[in-house]
């Protein structure tokens, strides 16, 4: 019966069904099997649904499912990712936009180990903890800054985990790496202590900087259900009704714009 419909109505249903479906239904028929190596099949790229929700995803399965289309994925959501994975993404998919990742059991540095003369294509990245999975990040505050240097076009980074990064040693390592950045909107749970200082080296180092948001824990303040939209609508919450206004927003300080005394 799928077979019957006419192109566009056929893309309009794998719309809503994950990627690794539509992997299988292209085993179907010679016909489905052509659509599914289309390019709009694999712009935008889910691999949240249709597993165990603790299910982690291996680089072996990874590779075998988007390897022969990485370069036709623009936007991709994923749960259960591992050191292997993430780095297979990042270094197989040029063309990704944006990548939404939704619970991991540790990531390393690894995770982020790429050549030196990588350019990643990456406007927006965002990492959600999953309530069924540890999401350990054993990061150092080096390798993130490495991941923004790979990064020249990215313009929001979520990170809604714990990155225990002290903030002299972030600020040291971004200042050292970085000549400049788009970066726009930055938010990311941390138990560490941020003072006025550090917000301002922030802010300095950024110069296109218009929203930071800092909280012990983001996820109790965000919509688990809304993937998609849970960076952009969390921030938007948080930025105040001034127009045109730079906004940094944590449990020790509150910027309104880049002249204003810490309120």
């Amino acid at each position: 019966m799928l077979e019957s419909f006419i192109p566009e109505i056929t893309f309009q249903i794998y719309s809503y069904i994950s990627t690794y479906d539509i992997v299988h239904l292209g085993l179907a028929s010679k016909r489905l099997r052509m659509l599914t190596d289309h390019p709009y099949s694999w712009r935008d790229c889910d691999l949240t649904i249709s597993r165990p929700e603790n299910a982690l995803w291996t680089r072996a399965e990874i590779k075998s499912l988007i390897e022969p289309y990485a370069h036709l994925i623009y936007y991709m959501r994923i749960s259960g990712v591992r050191d292997s994975v993430l780095q297979f993404i990042l270094s197989h998919c040029d063309n990704l936009r944006k990548l939404t990742i939704c619970g991991w059991v540790t990531l390393s540095d690894h995770s982020f180990t790429l050549p030196p003369t990588t350019i990643l294509s990456l406007r927006t990245l965002i990492f959600i903890e999953s309530p069924s999975l540890p999401n350990f990040i054993t990061m150092e505050a080096k390798s993130m800054a490495k991941l923004l240097k790979h990064s020249p076009h990215l313009t929001q980074l979520l990170l809604g985990c714990d990155t225990q990064f002290k903030a002299n040693t972030f600020l040291t390592e971004i200042e050292n790496v970085l000549p400049e950045s788009p970066l726009e909107n930055f938010a990311f749970a941390t138990k560490t202590e941020w003072l006025e200082e550090h917000l301002q080296r922030f802010q300095n180092t950024f110069t296109s900087l218009q929203s930071m948001c800092i909280s012990h824990d983001i996820l109790t303040e965000m919509d688990k259900e809304n993937m998609e939209d849970c960076f952009e609508g969390w921030v938007n919450s948080k930025m105040p009704s001034e127009e045109d206004s730079f906004f940094i927003s944590s449990d020790m300080a509150l910027f309104k714009d880049r002249n204003t005394e810490v309120i």
